[in-house]
């Protein structure tokens, strides 16, 4: 049971390290390209657990209850990136780096879940090339 604690306390302690680089995004804002600086936040997030450890901290009971403790009990996870994604584009918005129209709630919303989803759907057997899904991901959602 200790081993399933020490993976969710693994897994929280990524999502908070996550949380905290996105939150490092807006003082990014006129550096770079957008993509290039959504695509480390990107990666970063995909690179920093393996499949397998994702997979037991949902599946296995124990891991699973420990990790929605922690989230409840406010450790930053998704919502918290997804927040900091927001606040990023609505600052380049300003900037004029992406179009005043654009919306940044939804192309934030549409990063950080899609995001999870690759996370945790991701085949462990299988290499993740997470640099090329980034880059097609950001392609798709970034306005030009």
């Amino acid at each position: 049971m200790w081993r399933f604690r020490t993976c969710a306390s693994g897994v929280l302690d990524r999502f908070a390290r996550s949380a905290r680089q996105a939150g490092a995004l807006e003082a990014k804002g006129g550096r770079a390209t957008v993509a290039e600086n959504l695509q480390e936040v990107v990666g970063a997030l995909l690179d920093s657990l393996p499949p397998a450890v994702v997979g037991l901290a949902m599946t296995r009971p124990a891991a699973a209850s420990h990790t929605r403790e922690g989230l409840q009990s406010g450790v930053p996870a998704f919502d918290a990136i997804q927040q900091h994604v927001t606040a990023y584009l609505q600052a380049e918005q300003h900037a004029s780096r992406i179009p005043a129209g654009s919306d940044a709630a939804t192309i934030a919303l549409a990063l950080v879940g899609t995001t999870h989803h690759l996370l945790v759907t991701r085949d462990p057997a299988q290499p993740t090339g997470t640099a090329a899904t980034a880059q097609r991901l950001l392609a798709v959602l970034l306005p030009c």
